[in-house]
């Protein structure tokens, strides 16, 4: 990882350092320091959003209620290709967003000095 200064920024309690990280595969991040503890902030980076769970549902039986029975092979093929075709669109429509960790409640830790809450 490679760190460098971007400057400062304006924080709730008063102003913090920007720090520039990037990483293998494009990476980027920013990490907030308070300028007057030097304790990490804010963590922020962009990616993209996350795929919800798919959910498959079995159809069978009669007037299409869900059944106890085994689908039969071609059924089982075309439930793994509509679950792909599901999968591929969603992958399409995915957007980027910023992800932030917050760091808070320092606590000494075998004299180290740990956000207790992120």
């Amino acid at each position: 990882m490679e760190f460098s200064y971007a400057g400062e920024a304006e924080a709730a309690d008063g102003k913090a350092y920007v720090i520039d990280v990037k990483g293998a595969e494009d990476f980027t991040a920013r990490l907030f320091v308070d300028a007057k503890t030097h304790l990490p902030l804010m963590l922020s980076w962009m990616a993209l959003e996350p795929l919800a769970p798919q959910t498959i549902t079995r159809v069978g039986g009669p007037g299409g209620a869900q059944s106890s029975a085994r689908p039969s092979e071609e059924e089982t093929k075309k439930i793994i290709e509509d679950a792909a075709a599901s999968r591929k669109a969603a992958e399409a429509n995915r957007k980027m967003v910023e992800y932030r960790v917050h760091y808070s409640n320092f606590h000494v830790v075998n004299g180290l000095k740990l956000p207790h809450t992120m």
